[in-house]
């Protein structure tokens, strides 16, 4: 093996360029990581976690008229979706349009070892108010992963109670978490 080292002409130029690329890219890279870690430590800050959220785990039920209920995870890691991780749950205890046992269902299986081999979140997001708050935390102390993770719920607005903003509720907090427009 022969490795040639220019000094000068065309091919330093290139080796010359490559390094600037390299630089570059790694100035860019450091950037972007800086930002995301920044963005995580604004949600911890404003939610009031105990961690910054970097694996967020999010739940959502959905049925049609009662029948075939399906609860879905969706997974953000470093604020960046994760769709290798993305889980469908096809409901099969509950029965209906029963919402809250349908996400005690799909919590109990996603965190009582089934997904054993996926890490726990940093924060649990259930779409919902109180109510299914609620539900998930009850499900979380029985299976002992209460205080593991963070959780919260949101729920949409109500254009018609006058709701500028979505909800964001935490346990044990009366009022949900106000956000400002950023």
């Amino acid at each position: 093996v022969r490795i040639m080292v220019p000094k000068r002409g065309e091919r330093a130029r290139l080796i010359q360029m490559a390094d600037q690329n390299a630089g570059n890219n790694l100035k860019e890279a450091l950037a972007a990581a800086a930002a995301e870690m920044h963005l995580l430590n604004q949600v911890q800050t404003a939610l009031a976690l105990r961690r910054p959220p970097k694996r967020v785990e999010c739940f959502d039920l959905s049925h049609i008229s009662g029948a075939e209920g399906v609860g879905s995870m969706v997974v953000f890691e470093n604020g960046r979706p994760m769709p290798s991780a993305y889980r469908k749950y096809g409901i099969k205890a509950a029965s209906g349009a029963d919402d809250y046992a349908m996400l005690r269902e799909v919590l109990a299986r996603r965190y009582n070892n089934e997904d054993a081999a996926e890490p726990l979140p940093d924060l649990l997001v259930v779409d919902g108010g109180k109510g299914q708050l609620n539900q998930a935390t009850s499900v979380l102390k029985a299976l002992g992963r209460c205080g593991s993770f963070d959780i919260v719920g949101i729920a949409k607005r109500d254009l018609d109670r006058g709701d500028t903003e979505d909800k964001i509720y935490k346990p044990g907090r009366k009022n949900p978490v106000g956000l400002k427009k950023n």
